[in-house]
């Protein structure tokens, strides 16, 4: 499978062809806009003060999820 680029209003009708209903749809579109203009990349470290240890970054936890160390 290869990456295309779509814009927001295709994605929302891919997403809405795919089953997801089009409040969903409309949510994960606009999620992905943030993810893209950089509003959710602000690293604060609350969630290592909650949890008392340093988090585990997103690429290493698919990996060994996946069974993949290193």
């Amino acid at each position: 499978m290869a990456y295309r680029r779509v814009t927001p209003e295709q994605h929302h009708g891919l997403l809405v062809g795919a089953g997801l209903d089009e409040g969903t749809a409309g949510f994960v579109v606009a999620l992905d806009g943030n993810i893209r203009d950089g509003l959710l990349s602000d690293v604060t470290g609350d969630l290592a003060r909650l949890l008392g240890r340093p988090t585990t970054p997103l690429v290493d936890g698919l990996r060994a999820a996946a069974g993949r160390e290193g």
